[in-house]
């Protein structure tokens, strides 16, 4: 009974959750903060590194339909690539089509672990001997796709008549399937390109468009950037697939943007939310650190970013205009009672030395000149209490100039920050 009642309390446990993912420009502390007193609530709030959503070890991350075949070995080169081609080409002629068989998923593994791009034609042998090798192992139609894999890799591949003639009616149906092959959409983003060449089955990716039409089949998609080792994907795809390599740096500022694209986004949701949360509608907020941290919430419903309490950020951009008013009005009369603390401070203290002299002589002064030194005495108090009340007045008054400077400082900070806020509406 209480088994089935949590079950039933999950759902709405989850869904409460929020993911609220921060850059490393920002700390957890100042995202905690700025969230608690924008969003006035902490409860079932989760903060999370944008280091846990793009390893930093991963400088681009394969988004969409398909997923990427990993590098379970040590790193390869081009030539480590050819020789198994020789080996599997000879073991074919042998007929040793098991043998034939080991080295092609040898050479399998070996792809993703690519760190040099190779040659056109030597993926296109391997695509080549995959049929041949499929024809013997697996029947014709088995053959027949990875025949078309090779042409649709190398279109200008030719038959090798050193081959068994009973495998060329596989071949010759693979020429027609390959004009009807069904295509997926590739693309890059702008930051792969600007660090590095991109390359589709060892042809250079076009700069300018940053897309390509991949045809239903493995293909090997590989990235060399200007500093660092190479990297290679290895993706087997379908019809109608949507895929794109993403630069760590372009999918981290389109996120804390709030304006990250569906892969992006999706991307984010599977790595932020764990999977019970993602079916019962967990949040995902994102922050970014402007004059003033921004939060921007993924709407599932309307498949969008939006800012997550803009009245929030009205409020605290009216509480900073207040703060500057108050702030320099506090300068403003700051200064004023300083400068009227000086000038009467300046004045008590000057009337005060000028009437020293008379109120110490008049100790030993006869009883008629008593009465004129006794006059002269108060006048001196009186320009004594005028100094310390000027003194008084000038402490107090820069007091409040110390305090209006950082406090106008400040709300012109907030009120300037909603003002960016309010241009990204």
């Amino acid at each position: 009974m209480i088994a089935g009642l949590l079950l039933l309390l999950l759902p709405v446990l989850a869904q409460a959750e929020t993911a609220v993912v921060y850059d490393s420009t920002l700390t957890e502390a100042d995202v905690r903060a700025a969230w608690l007193q924008q969003e006035g609530r902490e409860v079932a709030v989760r903060f999370v590194s944008v280091d846990a959503i793009f390893d930093p070890a991963s400088p681009a991350v394969l988004l969409g339909d398909a997923a990427a075949v990993p590098c379970a070995g040590e790193p390869a080169t081009a030539a480590d690539l050819d020789t198994l081609n020789q080996s599997v080409q000879f073991l074919s002629l042998e007929m040793d089509y098991l043998a034939a068989t080991a080295a092609l998923r040898d050479i399998e593994l070996l792809l993703p672990c690519l760190v040099e791009v190779p040659g056109n034609d030597a993926l296109s042998r391997y695509h080549f001997m995959r049929g041949l090798i499929a024809w013997h192992a697996d029947g014709e139609a088995t053959a027949t796709r990875r025949f078309e894999e090779a042409l649709l890799t190398a279109p200008l591949l030719q038959w090798d008549p050193r081959h068994p003639p009973q495998v060329r009616p596989a071949w010759d149906r693979a020429l027609e399937g390959a004009l009807a092959a069904e295509t997926a959409f590739f693309s890059v983003s702008p930051g792969v390109i600007e660090a590095g060449t991109f390359w589709v089955d060892g042809r250079a990716l076009d700069r300018r468009t940053r897309t390509a039409t991949l045809y239903e089949g493995t293909h090997l998609l590989q990235w060399t950037p200007d500093s660092g080792a190479g990297r290679s994907w290895l993706v087997p795809v379908t019809g109608g697939q949507f895929v794109t390599l993403v630069a760590r740096a372009d999918a981290i500022r389109s996120l804390v943007e709030g304006q990250a694209d569906p892969g992006v986004t999706a991307y984010a949701l599977q790595q932020a939310l764990a999977p019970v949360e993602l079916q019962s509608g967990g949040q995902l907020a994102v922050a970014q650190d402007l004059d003033l941290v921004l939060f921007h919430e993924y709407d599932a419903a309307a498949g969008r970013w939006r800012l997550a309490d803009v009245e929030a950020l009205e409020r605290w951009r009216r509480n900073g205009r207040t703060m500057r008013d108050v702030g320099i009005g506090l300068s403003v009369g700051g200064a004023l009672l300083g400068g009227t603390g000086l000038v009467l401070a300046l004045e008590g203290s000057n009337k005060a030395s000028g009437l020293s002299a008379g109120v110490f002589e008049g100790d030993g002064a006869p009883f008629g000149e008593r009465e004129l030194l006794d006059d002269i005495a108060a006048d001196y108090n009186a320009a004594r209490e005028r100094h310390g009340l000027g003194v008084v007045l000038g402490a107090v008054g820069f007091s409040f100039t110390i305090t209006g400077v950082p406090l106008s400082a400040l709300g012109a900070q907030r009120a300037r920050a909603q003002q960016a806020s309010r241009r990204r509406r």
